[in-house]
């Protein structure tokens, strides 16, 4: 009696490799988490970026305005003060009897926030520069 040969059934387009190359595979693995924490760095630079600009412009564009409006014709200072929505508001009456509440001190932003954004914003660009040559390094080879 004789037995059959098992068959053995392969999906369709199946390609069988032979000896994987080990270090190159995980060259590949090792890139790929490099870009993606480059990518990750790059956004967060300009999220930090675009909060330190909107610190700075909180903190610093009132000054800015008025030495640039008083560059300006009052007319062209109304435009631009409306195009940017910096119109003042207008302030209600107060009842009488009724004291109006203090506005606060500065706007939401501070010189401390203004330190810490550019502290992490300077900790994103070393980062994002380590992992620049990371990359070269495996890009040359010599990582292994």
């Amino acid at each position: 009696m004789q037995f059959a040969r098992p068959t053995i059934r392969r999906p369709p387009n199946t390609i069988i490799f032979g000896r994987m190359d080990r270090d190159a595979l995980a060259r590949a693995a090792r890139r790929r988490l490099a870009r993606e924490a480059l990518a990750f760095e790059r956004d967060r630079e300009a999220m930090l970026l675009s909060e330190l600009e909107d610190a700075l412009a909180e903190i610093e564009g009132p000054r800015l305005d008025a030495e640039l409006y008083a560059q300006m014709t009052p007319d062209d200072t109304a435009l631009v003060r409306a195009a940017l929505g910096d119109e003042p508001p207008v302030e209600p009456e107060p009842e009488p009897g009724i004291e109006p509440d203090p506005e606060p001190e500065g706007g939401v932003y501070t010189e401390e926030e203004v330190a810490r954004l550019e502290t992490e914003l300077g900790v994103s660009r070393l980062r994002q520069s380590a992992i620049e040559r990371y990359l070269e390094l495996l890009a040359d080879g010599r990582g292994g």
